[in-house]
């Protein structure tokens, strides 16, 4: 018996040529299989018409499947990477004399998406302050802090700047009008007491960025009760770090050990851990906001308003700072300010209780400021205080 050829021609290039594809990321494969028996000794040419739905960026070209003499056939696969509408093909072979039924003849087109590239479902959104997008800073190499924003604006899922590990949101405004979350770091210290109790007498309450031993030991027996006495009453104890570093100065296993130590030893004393931190200095990086991310927190807090207490400043002009920012923008404000100082806890916490039953500012924690006034969100953990023992060392 002698080899025959089986010519198949593809006639669809203008139908292709006049489809308008868009990309996709959707696979499909279509397969068309047809089956020619013929008599013996006999000529005959069929002409054969399928549909078939191809992802295709050029014309398909013409193709060949030859047929030996035992009825084996040989497959070709034409691959294309956009989808075209459906189309139909005619296939005509050429004529064919044989004396043996062929196998069937199967040609299959398959198509498959790149997965690469920026996410058509992105949007190109402006960077506050600039009037360029993530796509053009992504395009100049502007791949740094920066443009990596927690809402998904320049993630590397979209084939932009920044990193797809989930990070904790840093914030540094309330979103409460009318609310100031006067907020103190670096405790616990001499006057937290002092503190706590004036914001009781007016009703008020606030939050507290505790360290584990900045100014004094966190187990020490007067830290523990100002502790106590600040959460019992209805406070926000929030996290500072253990021991006050740079955290944008250390490996994310020093990072996870400040944060972890602190949360230990405020279980330990008030069976709590918290969800909410602020970062010594105010310094974040990309790595410090995943692992805060990794521990439990929920908001990494900065401010809005500096009293500029760490630096200096007088009474006066601290008061005069927080008065005069809301004055401007009664929007609602985050404080920094700091326990550790005698004017900020004796003199200046007293003034602006005063100014604010005054003009009717609300005096609020941070979480509260932020709308979250269900306290069982402020913490990751609630346990059970614990007792003194030879654990409670720093």
């Amino acid at each position: 018996m002698h080899a025959k050829l089986l010519v198949l021609t593809a006639l669809a290039s203008s139908a292709l040529a006049a489809s308008t594809c868009r990309p996709t990321t959707v696979t499909k494969t279509s397969v068309r299989t047809t089956t020619k028996t013929c008599t013996t000794t006999k000529s005959v040419t069929k002409t054969a018409t399928s549909k078939v739905t191809s992802t295709v960026v050029k014309t398909m070209p013409a193709v060949t499947v030859t047929v030996n003499g035992s009825g084996s056939v040989t497959t070709v696969t034409s691959v294309s990477t956009v989808t075209a509408a459906p189309i139909t093909i005619t296939v005509t072979p050429a004529p064919v004399t044989s004396t043996t039924a062929p196998a069937a003849t199967t040609i299959t087109s398959s198509s498959s998406v790149p997965t690469s590239g920026p996410n058509p479902s992105c949007v190109d959104v402006e960077v506050a302050g600039d009037p360029y997008g993530c796509k053009q800073q992504a395009a100049w190499g502007n791949c740094d802090q920066q443009w990596m924003t927690p809402s998904g604006n320049c993630l590397a899922s979209c084939g932009l700047c920044g990193t797809t590990s989930p990070m904790v949101t840093v914030y540094s405004k309330c979103t409460v009008p009318n609310t100031l979350a006067l907020a103190f770091d670096d405790g616990t210290y001499l006057y937290q007491q002092q503190i706590i109790d004036a914001f009781n007498a007016a009703g008020f309450k606030t939050t507290f960025f505790t360290t584990g031993k900045l100014y004094q030991c966190i187990y020490t027996p007067s830290a523990v009760s100002s502790l106590r006495s600040a959460y019992a009453t209805g406070h926000q104890i929030a996290s500072h770090t253990w021991s006050h570093p740079d955290m944008t100065t250390l490996t994310q296993d020093g990072q996870t050990a400040e944060l972890t130590k602190l949360d230990d030893a405020l279980f330990k004393i008030l069976g709590v851990k918290p969800t909410y931190l602020r970062p010594p200095y105010l310094a974040v990086n990309t790595d410090f906001k995943q692992v805060a991310y990794k521990t439990g927190f929920t908001h990494i807090i900065t401010d809005d308003i500096d009293t500029q207490d760490w630096n200096g400043a007088t009474v006066d002009a601290s008061f005069n700072a927080v008065t005069q920012a809301v004055n401007a923008d009664n929007s609602g404000h985050i404080v920094l300010a700091h326990e550790v100082y005698n004017g900020t806890a004796l003199e200046l916490v007293p003034r602006i209780i005063a100014w604010a039953k005054e003009t009717g500012v609300k005096l609020v924690p941070v979480a509260t400021c932020l709308e979250e006034e269900d306290e069982s969100l402020w913490y990751k953990e609630v346990g059970v205080q614990s007792e003194r023992d030879g654990t409670w060392v720093c």
